[in-house]
């Protein structure tokens, strides 16, 4: 049963049929031809001579079986066709698609040596930004101790609380605590500069511990 659902053996099939209906069918016609032949001879005499032209035979095998078959072969090949220029798309599409991807990790690389070159500029301006701030400051506490302490004093008044302790960390004990004794006897108005002096002691004091920690 399996093969008679095959449509090569079915095609076969319906040849030999075909091919055995004709021949049977020129089989019959011909032996009918030659039995009346022979009855006119018998009636007609020896002097009658008869004439006889054969059927002429078909050979068109053409049958529904033969033409479905071809018409799905024709199907088929249509739509292999069909899957191969697909197939030919979707391949010109990941060429395009992976020249893409290069350019664009070649775009990513330069991005990237890029913003590897601004970061070493930047990290190199902002130590040459300390190096610079630590001598200036450096300079500022030697020049500040030679002062007295009300003079000394009396330029802190102008300055925030964050750029004295910087400045009095590069100074020696003796002086900044001239200085802060000097801040705490000072009067601004009804009040003393006492909060302040404490203030910029404990600061002080937390900055000259960072160091140590770090060293520990």
């Amino acid at each position: 049963m399996n093969m008679l659902r095959n449509p090569w053996i079915l095609a076969v099939l319906a040849v030999l049929l075909g091919v055995g209906a004709q021949a049977a069918f020129f089989v019959v016609k011909l032996g009918g031809m030659a039995g009346g032949h022979g009855e006119e001879e018998e009636h007609a005499g020896p002097t009658h001579t008869p004439t006889y032209a054969p059927p002429t035979l078909s050979w068109n095998f053409v049958t529904p079986a033969i033409d479905e078959l071809g018409t799905e072969l024709r199907t088929r090949v249509a739509a292999v066709e069909r899957r191969e220029k697909e197939l030919e798309d979707y391949q010109r599409r990941l060429e395009a698609e992976r020249a893409e991807l290069e350019k664009l990790k070649i775009d990513l690389d330069e991005i990237r040596k890029g913003l590897e070159a601004r970061r070493d500029a930047f990290m190199a301006t902002v130590l040459e930004v300390k190096e610079g701030e630590e001598k200036n400051l450096k300079t500022l506490a030697a020049t500040y101790t030679t002062l007295t302490p009300p003079a000394a004093l009396a330029i802190f008044r102008e300055m925030d609380d964050d750029t004295v302790v910087k400045i009095l960390a590069f100074m020696k004990p003796d002086p900044v605590g001239q200085i802060l004794e000097e801040m705490a006897r000072t009067r601004d108005g009804d009040a003393t500069l006492a909060p302040r002096a404490a203030a910029i002691s404990n600061k002080l004091r937390l900055k000259r511990q960072v160091p140590a920690e770090e060293g520990a």
